[in-house]
């Protein structure tokens, strides 16, 4: 057992989560987006880290900045989103790399839609940077307490892959830009953050890989806004009680990696299940649990969000593999005449 691996990275996202409460972060969620680059690996990359960092500063940003200068006119807002969706996957080149870009697109639309409702994103911006600010040497900090075994891995050769077809960019593009759309004419508030699944279903390299997020959505996403739920219950609403928060986080994360860890205990079906599932509980938990008090609203809510998002992107596929069927069952007949 990964003993080592699995202090290393529960210690991390609680007392990244527990100092973001104690210094007043605006947006402690940013840090559940931020850890996974800084913490997964066998060792403390400063190059890796700040790359990502780098990549989704960079898209939110960006989001901002379109969603400020279309302002009064989303339609070329949008327009200008999917050309630099295009560009982007015509730089990435490759479906194996596409799924890197998760969080930096979702940032860019969450930039994007909330400037264009009137929400100013500066605060975002500047939470983003101060989290950055004492996330990377936390991170190094654990890493030097639970360094982990380096194993002499076996070079493997290189899998020759075909690059993103045009069709598949133009899926990928149309799925997050409706998505977008969508998201852009409703009053969702922190609903927004269900758009990440989308964008997930979105940029995988097969149908078979979609149908696998979207199925996860409900033993993953709606379980996990439960599980939030109740440390909510717990916690009467509040994180003021910094121990008992603090007991409670790494409680939940230490069990979450153990099952990562373990292979027997692993799940099988459903790829990156736990660190998926641990996402999903903190999201809303740092979205919801604030010193407002106790508010059993914005779960539930953002369970119905979920739901809706679950329906329509069954929907979609079953729409898609219908297309795919009657396309290959035309061919065939075309063959025979």
């Amino acid at each position: 057992m990964k003993t080592n691996a699995i202090l290393r990275a529960s210690v991390f996202f609680t007392a990244s989560i527990v100092i973001g409460e104690l210094i007043n972060l605006q947006q402690v969620v940013l840090c559940v987006f931020l850890g996974p680059a800084i913490i997964t690996g066998l060792k403390f990359n400063l190059k890796v880290s700040s790359i990502f960092i780098a990549r989704i500063f960079c898209f939110l940003v960006a989001g901002t900045l379109v969603g400020e200068m279309f302002y009064s006119n989303q339609l070329f807002g949008l327009m200008l989103s999917c050309a630099l969706l295009w560009v982007m996957l015509t730089l990435i080149k490759y479906p194996s790399k596409i799924l890197a870009y998760t969080s930096p697109i979702f940032l860019y639309c969450y930039g994007f839609i909330n400037m264009t409702n009137g929400i100013y994103v500066e605060d975002t911006i500047m939470t983003l940077l101060k989290g950055t600010a004492y996330m990377l040497p936390l991170g190094w900090l654990c890493f030097q307490l639970f360094p982990s075994k380096l194993v002499s891995m076996p070079k493997q050769e290189a899998q020759k892959e075909e690059p993103i077809t045009s069709l598949h960019k133009l899926g990928i593009v149309s799925l997050i830009t409706i998505a977008l759309a969508a998201f852009l004419t409703m009053d969702i508030g922190g609903g927004i953050f269900c758009l990440s699944v989308v964008i997930n279903a979105s940029l995988r390299s097969t149908i078979k890989q979609g149908r696998i997020v979207i199925r996860s959505v409900v033993p993953v996403q709606i379980t996990g806004c439960l599980i939030a739920l109740l440390f909510h219950v717990l916690l009467l609403g509040q994180p003021n009680n910094i121990v008992f928060f603090a007991v409670l986080l790494f409680v939940f994360t230490s069990t979450v990696y153990f099952y990562s860890y373990t292979k027997e205990l692993r799940h099988k079906d459903i790829p990156n299940f736990e660190v998926g599932f641990m996402s999903a509980v903190l999201v809303p938990l740092t979205l919801y649990t604030r010193s407002s008090g106790f508010n059993i609203e914005p779960f539930v809510i953002r369970a119905f969000d979920m739901v809706m998002v679950w329906g329509i992107l069954q929907l979609v596929v079953l729409l898609v593999v219908y297309y795919h069927k009657k396309k290959v069952n035309y061919q065939c007949l075309e063959q025979q005449a």
